[in-house]
């Protein structure tokens, strides 16, 4: 699905390379940078990193020999694990510019490997290093609740959505599989020689992120794997395959001696609301290099911001640009060669479909529309040129006063539902008696201060 999506390759400054492990919803990422080793991550010393889409900044914990940067949250706090002086693997979190260590009940080895909106973390620990004995937990308000998949030898959880429905994976017996904690569930790519399926992040509608490994061999001899990104749809129960933007490759293994080699090590590691997804791949030579993976949207008229939607910021920012008088191309919305107040007529009635006076743009006008604009306490204020369009700046002209009232109930919408191919005849009478009423909640306002 390669086609499906722009990839941008995330490469630290000056780093041999880069891995990216987790993203929040506004599409910051964090990961590691430096000589990446997964077969021996203790001989690597390496930073861990925040990437804003412009800058970037080291993540490392002082006194540490490695860092990684697992996961970050949309208020910027930052988790991941670090390998302390005693050859402890720890987990730290990041917020506010300082650094806490967190440890674990359940084992001396932590790595804390995402973090929610709400502030719930997931971690795994283990006694062994990681090697045998794996355990889950969530950490909640300094809390720890352990979590093992039923029957499981191993559980790792590796992303964690709003809901607290956490993503990961558990190893038994029966072999390796994907899981979700909220309704145990498992997630396994069926197919032909399929080995393991890893669930690795969630998004708040259910989307998971992963890859799946499937083997080839010619009489147990001579063993060749291949790892395939994918997305599984909670709602539906069904996979979509995820591209790496990366050569295809396929490593091979002694089944006697089945050691993870260097090369051809790739990973989707996160998912975030927009879509977006993130994880490192290389081309079969052992250098690893990270990825954002976006959707490809069709440009939308009137989306001025670039979010792929047609909001408030939207038409705030084409008031601007006719109160500025810059007559920019950009905000030519009805093509007639001029920016000035007819393109925010057509930006609110032909684009957004909707009418003058849709303070929320729920995509009618009505009396929702006018709690919402007097709760803002600006309607005939003393503070010149500070509305916009939520807080009742309607004609363009950045103060909420009775002409916006008077353009807005001019064009006719209000207490018609949502806008139809007639528009109604204006009712001066309606008018002249909504004003009245109109004023006297602004009194009533200023003297509650609503």
């Amino acid at each position: 699905m390669a086609e499906d999506y722009d990839f941008q390759i995330v490469s630290f400054p000056g780093a041999a390379e880069t891995v990216v492990y987790g993203i929040s919803e506004s599409g910051v990422v964090v990961g590691e940078y430096g000589n990446i080793d997964f077969g021996n991550p203790i001989s690597a010393i390496n930073r861990g990193f925040v990437f804003n889409g412009t800058t970037f900044e080291t993540i490392h914990v002082p006194n540490a020999i490695s860092t990684a940067a697992l996961d970050v949250n949309d208020h910027g706090v930052i988790v991941g694990e670090y390998l302390s002086r005693s050859g402890l693997t720890l987990g730290f979190i990041y917020e506010n510019g300082e650094y806490s260590t967190i440890t674990s009940p359940f084992g001396t080895s932590v790595s804390l490997t995402g973090i929610n909106n709400a502030g719930t973390i997931i971690g795994n620990t283990s006694n062994d290093g990681f090697e045998e004995n794996v355990d889950a937990f969530f950490l909640n308000q300094g809390e720890h609740q352990q979590f093992r998949f039923p029957q499981a030898d191993q559980t790792f959880l590796w992303g964690i959505n709003s809901a607290g429905d956490a993503a990961g994976v558990t190893k038994s017996p029966l072999g390796a599989g994907g899981l979700l904690t909220n309704d145990f569930r498992i997630i396994r790519f069926l197919g032909e020689n399929i080995a393991t399926t890893v669930a690795r992040g969630i998004n708040d509608m259910g989307l998971v992120v992963g890859e799946y490994q499937s083997i080839d061999s010619e009489f147990g001899f001579d063993v060749t794997v291949t790892t395939t990104g994918f997305a599984y749809d909670v709602a539906t129960d069904s996979f979509q395959l995820l591209s790496f933007p990366a050569e295809d490759c396929t490593f091979s293994i002694d089944p006697f001696n089945p050691v993870l080699p260097s090369e051809c090590n790739r990973s989707i590691r996160d998912v975030n609301n927009g879509g977006q997804y993130v994880g490192y791949a290389d081309n079969g030579d052992g250098e690893y290099f990270a990825f954002i993976g976006t959707p490809k949207r069709e440009s939308l008229d009137g989306d001025f911001d670039g979010d792929h939607a047609l909001s408030a910021a939207d038409i705030d920012l084409l008031t601007a640009t006719v109160a500025a008088g810059t007559n920019d191309v950009r905000f030519d919305v009805d093509s007639n060669g001029r920016v000035d107040n007819q393109d925010r007529i057509y930006w609110v009635r032909e684009l957004r479909n909707t009418w003058l006076g849709d303070s929320n743009l729920d995509g009618e006008f009505n009396s929702a529309d006018l709690v919402f604009v007097f709760t803002a306490n600006e309607y005939e204020d003393a503070n010149p040129s500070n509305s916009i369009w939520k807080t009742g700046d309607w004609n363009g002209d950045l103060d909420f006063d009775s002409s916006d009232f008077v353009a807005a109930f001019q064009g006719g919408g209000y207490e018609q539902g949502p806008r139809a191919a007639v528009v109604p005849e204006f009712d001066s009478m309606k008018l002249v008696l909504l004003l009245g009423f109109i004023n006297a909640m602004a009194c009533r306002c200023r003297e509650k201060s609503c």
